[in-house]
């Protein structure tokens, strides 16, 4: 996953079981919200943008 600003995003597998990131679609844009910096970094929402 990447931001705006060509910044990536890594995730792995779990992130995938946890929720909707397996419904992502290239270059589908997401709002995303995180929790925790570095190793413990974890995504907590993903809202679909649809605009």
């Amino acid at each position: 996953m990447l931001l705006d600003d060509g910044t990536p995003v890594p995730f792995d597998a779990s992130a995938f079981d946890a929720g909707g990131l397996r419904l992502l679609r290239p270059g589908q844009r997401v709002r995303i919200e995180t929790e925790g910096e570095g190793d413990g970094l974890r995504i907590t929402l993903v809202t679909l943008q649809t605009f």
